[in-house]
């Protein structure tokens, strides 16, 4: 498409130029035409369909991929429309769920004001971590003294902090423990699911 041929009219453009017309076509100017009323009907009814075309929202359904850190703490990500029409910052919010769909609209004035975004949340997960019944599993290489003898050990949970777990003398590599309110948010009970660790150790 030759874009220089493209004109753009504004709803202000389009409703001057209807106000002109109708003006020319009211019935009441113009009394020995029969038609008049038609003719003003039908130039209403263009002018609403064309109002109605120019301010129905734009839909896009977008996949955004996220870090596990960034589910928790929340990130921006900049929407791009394939035909460049679309630019807008989209802000991730805080403890977004896995597989979640966020809804954006009513974005700033001008041409992405009438944009509607359905964006589908991945959490790309660390290669230590992994999803088990919707529960968030934290795998942990332990040295295998620690694993013999026992003794405390600090977890790095999903939301930067750290935690510590005690372990039992003689545990087995695949014991998992359980480290309540450290995992992923859960919107039913308000508050952050457990977080499980899955210990693993190699021998040298």
């Amino acid at each position: 498409m030759d874009k220089s041929n493209v004109i753009e009219i504004t709803l202000n453009e389009l409703r001057s130029a209807y106000l002109e017309k109708a003006k020319a076509l009211h019935p009441d100017l113009n009394p020995n035409d029969l038609e008049a009323a038609a003719k003003f009907a039908r130039l209403h009814e263009q002018y609403q369909k064309q109002v109605e075309l120019m301010t129905k929202p734009f839909h896009y359904q977008v996949q955004i991929n996220i870090t596990l850190q960034e589910s928790i703490t929340g990130c921006d990500r900049v929407f791009v429309s394939s035909n460049k029409k679309h630019r807008v910052m989209l802000h991730i919010p805080n403890d977004v769920l896995h597989h979640q769909t966020v809804v954006f609209r009513n974005f700033e004035s001008g041409r992405n004001k009438n944009v509607v975004i359905y964006a589908k949340i991945i959490i790309r997960l660390p290669k230590n971590y992994y999803f088990s019944d919707k529960n968030l599993i934290l795998v942990e290489n332990v040295p295998f003294w620690k694993m013999f003898f026992g003794g405390k050990h600090n977890i790095l949970a999903p939301n930067g902090k750290y935690a510590e777990i005690s372990i039992p003398k003689r545990t087995k590599s695949g014991k998992i423990f359980c480290l309540k309110n450290a995992g992923l948010w859960n919107p039913k009970n308000k508050s952050r699911d457990s977080l499980y660790i899955e210990l693993t150790t190699t021998i040298i």
